[in-house]
């Protein structure tokens, strides 16, 4: 999954732009208020559903365990009906992103362990995120010798922290809202 979240500058509408040379031009689902807009790009295995009024959508990528066999419409439809208190009960090896159109809330979830990872950099005009570092414009940053050298040491990002200066991974079981102040 490939999200950007930006800022308008000047007059200029987040809607207006045709997008990053490094991210795909038709975002599947998208949220454009006044000040900034949120598009989406699923990835392949990703897991897209939104309610019965679609006011509230959810992308899974992983799996739930607790027997649903459509997650997303399951997480969808509880995530209306009670909110964030569904995320108590959750079992899965997961991150999720869920954009709530009744209060323009956006937010992403990591399960307990962190077994599935997002990846999150600042950018100059807003925030982008990818579960996968090759879907950030990494050459945009700057190297990170101790992250390289966890790399190196273990194989795979450790401690949340990746080869490049200002990319990092959300933090496990957490919720991570994103806002006209950033994440």
């Amino acid at each position: 999954m490939i999200c950007e979240y930006s800022r308008c500058s000047g007059s200029e509408h987040p809607s207006a732009r045709a997008g990053s040379a490094a991210l795909p031009h038709h975002p599947v689902l998208s949220l454009t208020t006044a000040t900034h807009a949120f598009r989406v790009w699923p990835e392949v295995g990703d897991k897209v559903a939104s309610d019965d009024t679609n006011q509230v959508t959810v992308v899974l990528r992983g799996e739930l365990f607790n027997g649903a066999t459509q997650p997303a419409t399951y997480l969808a439809g509880e995530f209306a009906a009670t909110g964030d208190k569904v995320l108590s009960v959750l079992d899965g090896s997961f991150v999720m992103l869920v954009i709530d159109r009744r209060v323009n809330r956006i937010f992403f979830a990591t399960d307990l362990v962190g077994s599935r990872r997002m990846l999150w950099a600042h950018t100059g005009n807003g925030e982008l995120f990818a579960s996968s570092l090759c879907c950030l414009p990494f050459n945009q940053f700057e190297l990170d010798p101790i992250g390289i050298g966890w790399y190196l040491t273990h194989g795979a990002i450790y401690c949340g922290r990746t080869p490049f200066s200002g990319i990092t991974v959300l933090d496990r079981a957490s919720t991570h809202e994103i806002t006209p102040g950033g994440v």
